[in-house]
């Protein structure tokens, strides 16, 4: 692809696969850019100072809220991160789709 770029076929069924493969490298790089955006993390945290922890009768109930907590954001994050594992799934499959579709135009004829 270095200085001749893809060369835009003649035929019919040629320009479908080329802007095809051309579409597939776009829509990859958009989910892409989709799937590295920011996104809200929960944390487990506890902003709790010294003296408001004197409501936890004992250390077992303090660990009680502790885990909860813990759980709580574990789930949540669970759910982000796996949707986002699906879109980058996605992104490899049509990068390479697309990427083989126009190694193919430039290469094979």
């Amino acid at each position: 692809f270095s200085s001749e770029g893809v060369p835009l076929p003649q035929e019919a069924y040629g320009r479908i696969f080329f802007y095809m493969g051309a579409v597939f490298l776009a829509v990859a790089f958009g989910i892409l850019l989709w799937t590295l955006s920011p996104m809200v993390w929960k944390i487990p945290y506890d902003l709790q100072s010294a003296r408001d922890l004197k409501k936890y009768d004992s250390i077992q109930k303090f660990l009680a809220y502790l885990n909860d907590d813990y759980v709580k954001a574990v789930s949540h994050c669970l759910k982000v991160v796996s949707a986002r594992a699906k879109r980058f799934s996605w992104t490899i499959y049509l990068l390479a789709a697309g990427a083989t579709i126009l190694m193919v135009i430039r290469f094979g004829g």
